[in-house]
């Protein structure tokens, strides 16, 4: 559908600029969003450990180049020394809008809802040369830093998916989570820090703010 009718001929700007393209700062941690702040793990009743939670604020843009469009979001929390895990534990990663009974109809920027953007249009503001986003979870392991991709469906991966077309990706934020899990690899290390990085965007209305939060779970 003519990349969803030049995305409603690029947010009632009525066009302007290949794709509606505008001049755009380079991806990167903006000044806007927040962060968490976790003084001790949280013991959980069923025996997993939050290593980190937090909240951003994603704006509503009403159109592309305005903030809330591929918005860069990024927190950063100590895991305390005292975080230890065996092997065959899962890392698990929630997000979900802190707003009460958002359901979303569809996985895109259109339904109201926010999202975590998996790929668009390279000729779209704030949005790399291979179309592609870094959604990733950063987290301390004996041998170093190691990154983690977050794909949509719950998984992660190495790297980052692959571009899927000029309609773009997306996954909706709603009231009810969304959740990533994978086996936690070997070797992972609290005293440390992590690092969350995901791209989101609201479309018009009001600001929405989203809610993440990190666990490792024991073996069941």
């Amino acid at each position: 559908m003519k990349a969803a009718l030049l995305f409603v001929l690029c947010m009632a700007g009525l066009v302007a600029g290949p794709g509606c393209r505008e001049d755009a700062a380079p991806l990167g941690i903006p000044e806007e969003g927040g962060a968490g702040v976790l003084p001790a793990p949280i013991l959980t009743a069923d025996g997993a450990i939050v290593i980190g939670r937090g909240r951003w604020t994603v704006p509503a843009a009403l159109y592309f180049h305005q903030p809330g469009f591929h918005f860069v979001v990024a927190a950063t929390q100590d895991i305390p020394i005292s975080v230890r895990v065996e092997p065959g534990w899962t890392l698990v990663v929630t997000l979900q809008a802190a707003r009460p009974s958002l359901s979303c109809p569809f996985d895109h920027p259109l339904s109201g809802c926010p999202t975590i953007d998996w790929s668009d249009d390279p000729a779209r503001s704030h949005t790399p040369e291979s179309g592609v986003f870094r959604n990733t979870l950063t987290l301390p392991f004996d041998s170093g830093a190691r990154s983690l991709a977050l794909r949509a469906g719950g998984t992660f991966a190495e790297t980052p998916g692959d571009f899927a077309g000029p309609d773009g990706a997306y996954t909706a934020i709603g009231t009810e989570a969304i959740v990533w899990a994978v086996p936690l690899p070997d070797g992972f290390s609290g005293g440390r820090v992590f690092r969350l990085d995901l791209v989101l965007t609201k479309f018009r209305g009001e600001p929405v703010d989203i809610v993440y939060e990190i666990r490792v779970e024991p073996p069941p």
